[in-house]
């Protein structure tokens, strides 16, 4: 695959309550040990079932529902890529004898050493793998973006502490600066400066949810003013304040 996957988490715990907003930055792999959990998405209650795993793309709009005290196994992870070359949706993977008896391994507590961590880190990505390797053709995203557009997006990811300026982001593709707006629209419905800050807001929900920096710090990395600008910002976008949207991606 022509991207690579970094992992955010991987954990298993017993729930009884699972009510949430799920549109989060990065992807999710889910497994319960029982029904009687749900994700409602496009307005139907999907039910997750043990002999499948529920996968779920990033920035996929869609709630969870429990209605059943069952353990939880989840993996979070990100593509190394500007662009997600899947479209949003809730996809459902039959559990093979091979993925069973990876997840049992992961979900038993192992012995906490150089060894184990790595090989660990290595099934989690070799489950990552699979799981993307069998979703269905009708989940790829076949609107591509040409060379130049796609030049500038993974320029921009690459440089989120320091948004380049429209005409810097011109001159990188031999274009005045009109063009390349105008360009830019044409390919993805909005301007250059509003798809860089959705991929700011979008790298500070995942600093949000899955690191210990600071408000503080993760306004700064993500080029904000400061603590306010950043919130006012963020709300904009998600609806919710970052610090409320860190509690409640705690038990995600």
């Amino acid at each position: 695959m022509p991207f690579s996957i970094d992992v955010l988490v991987c954990r298993s715990q017993t729930l009884s309550d699972w009510h949430y907003t799920l549109c989060d930055p990065f992807w999710r792999i889910y497994w319960m040990d029982r029904k009687g959990w749900y994700v409602r998405y496009q307005g139907k209650p999907l039910a997750l079932d043990p002999t499948y795993l529920a996968v779920i793309p990033a920035n996929t709009p869609c709630y969870s529902e429990s209605r059943a005290r069952a353990t939880q196994f989840h993996v979070h992870f990100k593509l190394d890529s500007a662009i997600n070359p899947f479209k949003p949706g809730v996809y459902f993977l039959p559990i093979t004898k091979t993925i069973s008896g990876l997840i049992s391994g992961l979900m038993d507590p192992a012995r906490i050493d150089l060894e184990n961590i790595i090989m660990k880190t290595l099934h989690i990505k070799n489950l990552c793998y699979d799981c993307l390797s069998r979703l269905p053709k009708e989940s790829l995203d076949t609107c591509a973006y040409s060379p130049r557009i796609t030049f500038i997006m993974e320029t921009i990811v690459q440089n989120l502490k320091d948004p380049p300026s429209n005409k810097m982001l011109a001159q990188s593709i031999g274009m005045n600066t009109n063009s390349f707006i105008r360009l830019f629209h044409q390919e993805t419905g909005t301007s250059p400066q509003k798809w860089c800050m959705k991929a700011r807001i979008n790298q500070a929900a995942l600093l949000l949810s899955h690191s210990t920096k600071t408000i503080e710090d993760i306004a700064e990395e993500t080029a904000f003013f400061d603590r306010n600008h950043f919130s006012r910002v963020f709300k904009q976008f998600k609806d919710i304040g970052p610090a409320a949207y860190r509690k409640q991606s705690e038990n995600k």
